[in-house]
């Protein structure tokens, strides 16, 4: 639906608001600029030549308002991003209506991956930084997924291609902002990406953190945990084949020190290929341990980690392009 003045003049000179619903948000779902710039022009004849019409009309997409910029934010949709930006649409306006409703827009780009609209949102969202240095966009939070750095959150989620980018762009600059800084550790575990990675058992991951970022494998947790007992703690979680490579590759290649709290190395190993390729290598390494003679030995337990994320960002977070133009023809804008 769209505000309510927009939608008396609309009516008025007899466009129907229901179909503009309709028409943006199917140019915004299939991110096309053909169709979206049709709605502009049927928009500027109908109503105003003024961009300030994208700003305040409001699409109802399930329980979140949103107007057309923030939409095409959540569903990745860049091209149309892009062509309202141009033709003057507020990011300063997308954000506040984003942050209204618990939305951090910049932790929605960060967790799925939406590199091509972070290209364009993060300068601005630099240059924002640097005159308002004590913004804190409701950081205050004790929730654990505002304590995390937006270049966790991407790691966390796999998004290789957006930590890349994170790295590739504060690469060789000083003061680089811990938000996006590959080495931070700020988060309720202190763990940086590379550690994150570990735990997630993400070869890929894992392989581009060492080999173009050069995170840092060697560094320890909260609990003095190196990356290979982080990793066999994720094995624990989850019970993914990925992990027997991530270990191969962390001791083989990476070279992590397994000598190094080795008794609770072997005692988190369950996995019987694991627990053989352990053992050989600290035989190797002149450490004659095996898992069967293990003494007794107290494992500390990881905290507990509840990612609170309020209603509305776990919905936009569950928006696709897909699911916004199937929701649209069954009536789900209103």
């Amino acid at each position: 639906m769209g505000c309510k003045n927009c939608k008396s003049t609309l009516q008025t000179n007899q466009l129907n608001s229901n179909n503009l619903d309709f028409a943006l948000t199917k140019a915004i779902s299939q991110d096309d600029m053909h169709q979206l710039k049709d709605c502009i022009k049927d928009v500027y004849s109908h109503y105003s030549a003024d961009a300030v019409f994208f700003d305040s009309y409001e699409l109802k997409c399930k329980n979140l308002t949103l107007n057309c910029l923030s939409l095409c934010l959540i569903i990745g949709a860049s091209k149309c991003f892009k062509m309202l930006l141009k033709i003057g649409s507020s990011l300063t306006r997308m954000e506040k209506i984003l942050w209204m409703q618990q939305i951090d827009p910049m932790r929605v780009l960060a967790a799925k991956g939406y590199t091509k609209i972070m290209k364009i949102y993060l300068p601005a969202y630099l240059a924002n930084q640097r005159r308002n240095p004590s913004e804190t966009f409701n950081k205050e939070s004790d929730d654990a997924v505002w304590q995390e750095c937006y270049i966790h959150t991407a790691t966390r989620y796999l998004m290789l291609p957006l930590v890349y980018y994170f790295y590739k762009n504060f690469e060789n600059k000083q003061d680089v902002p811990e938000e996006f800084d590959v080495h931070s550790q700020r988060n309720t575990l202190r763990e940086n990406c590379a550690l994150i990675a570990c735990r997630k058992g993400s070869l890929p991951l894992i392989k581009l953190l060492y080999e173009f970022c050069h995170a840092d494998f060697n560094a320890k947790n909260i609990l003095g945990e190196n990356a290979v007992i982080i990793c066999l703690r994720g094995l624990l979680e989850s019970k993914n084949e990925s992990f027997h490579n991530c270990i191969a590759y962390l001791v083989d290649t990476v070279q992590i020190d397994i000598s190094y709290r080795y008794e609770e190395m072997l005692f988190l190993a369950e996995d019987e290929r694991i627990v053989k390729y352990l053992e050989k290598k600290l035989e190797n390494q002149g450490i004659l341990a095996t898992k069967l003679n293990l003494p007794n030995i107290t494992i500390e337990q990881t905290p507990s980690i509840n990612f609170t994320l309020s209603h509305k960002l776990k919905e936009a977070l569950s928006l696709t392009k897909n699911s916004v133009f199937s929701l649209s023809d069954a009536s789900i804008l209103i």
